[in-house]
């Protein structure tokens, strides 16, 4: 099957005393928290053979929105992640990449104060060891050509419409942390080429679509 065109920005910025992307060894264990969107990804495509499968893992179950994210309480955080890494310590990953959906449309704010307390959550109580936090909004459609987000029924795909108001929301959240001194930093911006490469008004990818965006990704966080 020959790979869709996916754009992936490669945005990528410094954290604290960086000086540049850090290579994959330098952490031993990340752990992606996101949704069903993500395990699409994840799952159904070469990423962990791009990234080093024993250092990383999974937690995405179907429906986990950020907001579920920032209760403590939310099953996801109790159900053991996906594909465990084998070569750090599975229960204590030392980096995350934040995947981020959920149902707060345009509203720049709310994303910004759902993000921030989901961080604020791994970096004081998951995860307190976490070195580096990455944010990462929804696979978003095909505006980064400028074009409007992807019809369905009498509105739009849901990941298509949201997307830049997430990935805004990302960057404050970013520079933010960084401000206070915590590695938190922007990751890939993926976007889809085409509209057909969702398969429903979620913004659920197609098999083919699954497979170019886990593949672009996997290319972009091995560097």
């Amino acid at each position: 099957m020959a790979l869709l065109p996916i754009v992936v920005a490669l945005l990528g910025g410094l954290g604290p005393g960086s000086c540049g992307s850090p290579e994959p060894e330098d952490f031993a264990c990340t752990e992606v928290i996101g949704f069903s969107q993500t395990r699409q990804w994840y799952v159904d495509s070469d990423f962990e053979t791009l990234v080093e499968d024993g250092a990383w893992q999974l937690r995405a179950p179907s429906g986990a929105s950020i907001d579920r994210w920032a209760d403590p309480t939310y099953a996801g955080w109790a159900q053991p992640p996906y594909s465990s890494c084998t070569e750090g310590d599975s229960t204590a990953p030392d980096r995350v990449l934040l995947t981020v959906s959920g149902d707060f449309g345009e509203d720049v704010r709310a994303w910004v104060e759902a993000i921030e307390a989901v961080v604020h959550l791994i970096q004081e109580e998951k995860y307190p060891q976490v070195e580096r936090i990455m944010l990462q909004a929804v696979v978003g459609g095909p505006q980064a050509h400028g074009d409007p987000p992807c019809p369905a029924g009498d509105g739009f795909v849901r990941a298509s419409y949201q997307q830049p108001y997430i990935y805004e929301a990302t960057q404050i959240v970013a520079e933010e942390e960084n401000a206070a001194g915590r590695d938190v930093i922007p990751g890939a911006d993926p976007h889809v080429e085409r509209c057909e490469d969702y398969q429903d008004a979620t913004g659920h990818l197609t098999s083919g679509a699954s497979l170019a965006v886990g593949h672009a990704l996997g290319e972009y966080y091995a560097q």
